[in-house]
């Protein structure tokens, strides 16, 4: 089998195949400096140049660049394709054919020559140069661009565009973009939020986490996280450009935006930092530039309201001592107990007063102090000496009050009594009290009154010997007459209720202010906790202050007794006073004990019946 021959259409493709790549040499040798201009220019862009530059450097070096590529451009407007014969041509010196083998296919012979026997000759002389033709090669395209760059700068030019684009901030469209965009670009950084919970100190409960793995995966579960009331949720986000936060109603839809609710935000270099409180149900979303990157579900535990009550009527102790009992009640803890003392309407002669006087005085502080720290429950008693008060006598209403931690507060149902007065046994203390009572009632009627104590100075057979205690009589009458007004009238009725106490305690006085202070000191000691060695020294110096105040009190009653019986009861009260003595020593070495280990509720059920006992004591020698 011959093998194929040229034919002249395929021969005619293989020149215009040359002519178009000899098209694309002339091409590629113009646009060396247009894509120079261009590879200069995707540098400048892709590795972030450019954004380094402010506005108006950028857009200059924007400029020159495209007039430097326009420049570049002018000599494509002298480009003009090769011609058939350029290309034969090429094909002929590329494959070393001589006498124009391939150029010559194309001539015909002169008009003149055209006879039969000569064009036979020439169609016999192409049909031979075709087969000579069957593998003639076409040449590929050449660079020369070795003519226009010959220092290569080309190569560098290649790598610098190629780190540019696998190490260039970002990827080439978002570079593209803020450099066009003629502002500053965007720092392109790893998003991260933290976000925290923090519940109410008086809750007790820990700050929860809410970006941790599990809290994640349970808010995915269980879609919303429940929180006590008034927790504050803390929120703080790096790598956002335009953070914002929304609160939205919790639902079943979050369309609503919770405008009331309060949010401090922050932004700076250290990133976008919220903080707000959860009062309600509530979603908090964070977005950033329009999208919601986070979401934060929370329904609330409300704090309920403190509940108090008072279980059993106020008790009068000794001397006149007021014990109201009560019980608290509270979620996550009481904070406080308080009270308030108004006088009742109705009194022991009617309704109302026949003067304004008991209205110059402001109400009695009945102080009532929880036994535990912000206890959720808690049942106790408030004991107070509230005889010196101007009230001590009269009906008066009384209502406690609890509040928690967070602000609640719940009044107990008011109830009425007669706040107790202290009882006197001497004539003078109780004419004294008498006439107290009445300035108190009845300040205008002050004259009268300043009467009366001259009276009681003028005969004070059987009533007193000491001539102190006229002296003082005489100047609270003189401080009476010369009153200008009810507050010297006020002091006044202190100055009677001090004398009519020193003459009824006598020099028991100091004794058992001694003994109180010493007692409060050591209630203090046993409810803040204090060490064993202060609990010590505490208690011993109560054994002494209350060995002193017994003396004393038995002073006193041998001063009372007649002189025919005097030695036989001083040694039946002797006898009487050692037992007692006795008992409560050994009631302190119980207190002290059990202070020592922490028993605080039993320790001080011990003191307040130490100070019953003496009280009741007290009471026992002013009726003998």
């Amino acid at each position: 089998m011959k093998p194929q021959r040229q034919s002249p259409e395929a021969l005619s493709r293989k020149i215009e195949l040359q002519r178009f790549g000899m098209g694309f040499e002339r091409f590629w040798s113009l646009a060396h400096w247009p894509l120079m201009v261009l590879g200069l220019a995707f540098i400048l862009v892709a590795s972030g140049a450019l954004l380094n530059l402010d506005s108006q450097a950028r857009l200059a070096a924007l400029v020159a660049l495209a007039i430097l590529f326009l420049v570049s451009l002018k000599s494509f407007f002298n480009f003009v394709m090769p011609t058939r014969y350029a290309a034969m041509r090429r094909m002929e010196l590329e494959a070393g054919l001589g006498h124009r083998s391939i150029s010559s296919l194309h001539e015909d012979l002169a008009g003149e020559l055209q006879d039969t026997t000569t064009q036979d000759i020439w169609a016999e002389h192409k049909r031979r140069t075709l087969q000579g033709l069957d593998n003639v090669p076409i040449s590929i395209p050449r660079s020369s661009w070795r003519s226009f760059d010959p220092k290569a700068l080309r190569v560098p030019m290649v790598a610098a565009a190629a780190a540019a684009w696998f190490l260039g901030a970002g990827d080439f469209s978002t570079s593209l973009k803020n450099t066009l965009a003629f502002k500053a670009p965007a720092v392109v950084t790893n998003q991260a939020i933290d976000a925290w919970l923090k519940p109410p100190a008086y809750t007790k409960k820990p700050p929860v986490l809410l970006t941790s793995e599990a809290m994640r995966q349970k808010l995915l579960t269980d879609g919303e996280l429940l929180v006590p009331e008034k927790s504050i949720l803390t929120l703080r986000a790096t790598g956002y450009n335009t953070p914002t936060l929304e609160v939205l109603s919790l639902g079943d839809t979050d369309s609503k935006v919770l405008s009331e609710v309060s949010v401090k935000t922050t932004s700076g270099e250290n990133g976008f930092a919220a903080e707000l409180t959860v009062t309600r149900p509530m979603t908090v979303v964070l977005k950033e530039s329009g999208s919601e990157t986070q979401r934060f579900s929370f329904s609330v535990i409300p704090d309920r309201a403190p509940e108090i009550k008072i279980p059993k009527a106020p008790e009068q102790e000794g001397l006149g001592s007021l014990t109201v009992f009560w019980d608290v009640v509270d979620d996550y803890g009481v904070k406080a107990v308080t009270s308030e003392i108004t006088l009742a309407d109705e009194q022991a002669n009617g309704i109302g007063f026949e003067d304004n006087g008991i209205f110059l005085y402001d109400p009695p502080d009945f102080k009532v102090k929880l036994k535990k720290s912000t206890p959720t429950a808690e049942t106790g008693k408030t004991t107070q000496d509230l005889t010196a008060h101007p009230w001590a006598g009269f009906a008066i209403e009384l209502q406690l009050s609890a509040t928690d931690a967070a602000g609640n507060t719940t009044l107990a149902t008011p109830i009425k009594l007669s706040l107790p007065e202290r009882p006197f046994s001497r004539p003078l203390a109780q004419a004294l009290i008498e006439q107290r009572k009445e300035l108190i009632l009845s300040p205008d009627n002050s004259p009268e009154i300043a009467e009366m104590l001259d009276l009681i100075g003028a005969y004070p057979k059987g009533l007193t010997d000491r001539t102190g205690h006229l002296i003082r009589i005489g100047a609270i009458r003189s401080s009476i007459d010369n009153a200008r007004n009810y507050d010297d009238l006020k002091k006044a009725v202190d100055e009677l209720w001090t004398l009519a106490i020193d003459i009824e305690d006598g020099a028991l006085k100091d004794a058992k202010a001694e003994l109180k202070s010493l007692k409060e000191q050591l209630e203090q000691a046993i409810r803040d906790g204090a060490s064993k060695e202060k609990i010590a020294e505490l208690s011993q110096k109560l054994r002494d202050a209350m060995q002193k105040y017994l003396k004393q009190l038995q002073a006193e009653r041998d001063k009372r007794k007649g002189p025919d019986n005097q030695q036989q009861q001083a040694d039946q009260g002797q006898q009487q006073n050692q037992v007692t003595q006795e008992d409560l020593q050994k009631m302190m070495d119980a207190i002290e004990e059990l202070s020592k280990s922490g028993a605080k509720e039993q320790a001080q059920a011990l003191l307040d019946e130490l100070d019953r006992i003496l009280q009741n004591l007290e009471m026992g020698e002013g009726q003998q």
